[in-house]
């Protein structure tokens, strides 16, 4: 008669531990290798954002014949709860030229050499005049077009509808002294009863309308200066202006991409993610 013994062996306490912290080893690399990825595509989806705008605004300008300028600026994004708190965010706005101020007449601002009422529309068909209505629609901004060399946004919030409105026109009669006034019957832009912008508007001024924002992933800027106080709540920091005038001079321009990271010293720092340079030449 044969007996058989059969020994069980189990993992000592060591044993475990090892295995443990190894996996824990293996899952920190794992965690720090997919963040590596989020945060790269991150950054190539900034710089191919901020490179697709510009080539959208220089392209508007070659095809229609007209200026157009993009708006590179930084916004204090507000915290969606009461636990987060606010960070600055990278914009960029592209505009087209609409036409020029032709009259400034209170808070209505005429061009009468555009179709505003066929483009925009009155709220009152039957009381084309009431400008009560437009100033409480959906807003629009109304950019005045910057100058080449200027880093402004200015711009005037006004209704998405116009006004009929008009303006007194002076007619002198023979070779008297006398002069007849009449009215001449135009479409206006109502400035919005929430305008915040800060344009100043004078008879002349090119203005402009958005056809394209680009928003940065939050945390990610233009440039080095970001809004830090809700009372400052846009910093300006680049304008970029096509004039297909212009045709065959070049114009080099750089765009910062930075974003807001722990340093060495443990403290948020701006580090620099990419820049986009561009050359417009024959818009």
């Amino acid at each position: 008669m044969t007996t058989t013994s059969t020994t069980k062996r189990a993992f000592t306490l060591v044993e475990l531990l090892v295995v443990i912290g190894l996996m824990g080893a293996l899952a920190t690399l794992s965690t720090a290798g997919y963040s590596a990825v989020v945060r790269g595509m991150e950054e190539r989806g900034a710089i191919s954002a901020a490179t697709s705008i510009i080539r959208a605004a220089q392209q508007r300008a070659r095809i229609d014949r007209v200026p157009t300028a993009i708006y590179f600026y930084n916004e204090l994004v507000e915290p969606e709860t009461s636990d987060d708190y606010a960070r600055s965010q990278g914009v960029a706005v592209a505009v087209r030229m609409g036409g020029r101020i032709s009259f400034v007449s209170g808070n209505h601002l005429y061009d009468e050499f555009a179709d505003l009422g066929s483009v925009y529309g009155v709220p009152d068909p039957d009381n084309p005049r009431d400008d009560s209505k437009v100033s409480n629609v959906s807003g629009m901004r109304l950019y005045k077009m910057a100058n080449l060399n200027e880093n402004k946004l200015d711009y005037t919030l006004v209704g998405s509808q116009v006004v009929l409105g008009g303006v007194q026109e002076q007619h002198f009669i023979g070779w008297s002294n006398r002069d007849k006034e009449k009215e001449m019957p135009m479409y206006a832009f109502v400035k919005h009863k929430n305008d915040t912008g800060s344009a100043q508007w004078k008879v002349g001024d090119a203005y402009a309308l958005e056809f394209a924002v680009m928003r940065l992933p939050i945390g990610y800027i233009f440039g080095s200066q970001y809004p830090t106080m809700v009372s400052e709540p846009i910093m300006n920091v680049k304008t970029v202006t096509f004039d297909p005038e212009r045709t065959g001079e070049t114009l080099e321009f750089t765009i910062d991409v930075r974003a807001l990271r722990p340093g060495k010293s443990g403290a948020m720092e701006l580090q620099q993610v990419g820049t986009t340079k561009t050359d417009a030449t024959s818009i």
